[in-house]
């Protein structure tokens, strides 16, 4: 799995770890809940065997059309991966997709400091598939939202077990946490079209590596997709005293708006039937 631009999750410095059992501070998502929230994973034969590493997370908008991050398609070609769908848990059979093109958006920029991103956004072209239900893009300008409710689903790593690793490899399902979106601090860089998400107050929760380009989801659609975020999760296990008031000093995930590029997905779309 590609790590969140190699900063994954940022969270404050320390953290009761017996207070959370799941990707800090998430739940297991119901059955059928997001059903359209994709499971984007690489590709591994080895004796006539495929396996799959999770690589990123992602959101079906049609039967051929998902959405994700950008940096999530860097180094990465057509059917090295696949989007597996459904309920996802180990052991059980999954129903899969291959990813046949991918398209990162003209603008975005992979920058040496996080501050320095740009458009962190792209869309992967599908083979079919039928879902009970599909993502919305949110045309609200983002700029409106600031403390409004959101979700943000992900399959990445999760504290979940006594070992650091992601949903499915440690036998959950798709993970959720709850949060509020707010503006960027100022130690979170001069951001542009993104906007940041805190956990809800008296609640430790973050995304963590995995977890990049899952959608963050509101009332009126999906507003954004994880982008990226600060801290090494594998710090999780180390974490031993964290203040809960102390999570309010930065930002749960760094979030690449929808509103900004809705016209460039639209285009996209329409360019490639």
């Amino acid at each position: 799995m590609l790590e969140l631009l190699k900063l994954t999750l940022l969270l404050s410095k320390s953290m009761n770890i017996d207070a959370f059992r799941r990707i800090v501070g998430g739940r297991d998502a119901e059955l059928g809940e997001f059903p359209y929230v994709g499971r984007w994973a690489k590709v591994h034969v080895e004796n006539n065997q495929k396996t799959f590493a999770q690589h990123c997370t992602c959101s079906f908008l049609s039967p051929t059309w998902a959405i994700s991050a950008a940096h999530c398609i860097d180094e990465e070609a057509p059917g090295d991966s696949v989007i597996m769908y459904g309920y996802i848990v180990r052991g059980q059979k999954q129903n899969y997709t291959e990813v046949v093109q991918m398209f990162k958006h003209p603008a975005y920029v992979l920058a040496v400091t996080y501050d320095l991103v740009r458009h962190d956004i792209g869309l992967l072209k599908t083979r079919h598939v039928e879902l009970s239900g599909y993502g919305v893009l949110s045309a609200v300008d983002y700029t409106t939202m600031i403390g409004h409710e959101v979700f943000l689903p992900g399959y990445g790593n999760t504290n979940g077990t006594d070992v650091v690793n992601d949903a499915t490899t440690v036998s959950k399902p798709l993970q959720v946490f709850k949060g509020m979106i707010s503006q960027c601090k100022e130690d979170d860089g001069h951001l542009f079209s993104m906007i940041c998400v805190v956990a809800s107050c008296n609640h430790l929760s973050s995304v963590c590596g995995g977890d990049s380009g899952g959608p963050v989801i509101h009332a009126s659609g999906i507003v954004g997709v994880n982008s990226l975020s600060i801290v090494d999760c594998n710090s999780y296990k180390e974490f031993k005293n964290i203040h809960i008031h102390d999570l309010a000093k930065g930002s749960s995930s760094i979030v690449q708006a929808a509103s900004s590029v809705v016209d460039w997905v639209s285009k996209v779309v329409r360019s490639n039937p």
